[in-house]
């Protein structure tokens, strides 16, 4: 975890063996108004694009 002005960047690694995938995921917390934003994504070792990130984000969120 990294502090910056407002937020503090925390990171998130972990395999996806449905997918066989490395995952990491860096998210900007704001503690101050108790929430998080996704930042970036990378699955084995590549970024994703902003679009791809979000489409991520959202298979995510609706499959766990």
């Amino acid at each position: 975890m990294e502090k910056k002005d407002r937020y503090h960047v925390v990171e998130f690694k972990g395999y996806d063996y449905t997918e066989d995938e490395d995952v990491r995921i860096l998210f900007h917390v704001f503690f101050d108004k108790l929430i998080y934003e996704w930042r970036d994504v990378y699955l084995n070792g590549q970024k994703l694009s902003e679009e791809e990130a979000i489409d991520y984000e959202l298979w995510i969120e609706e499959n766990w």
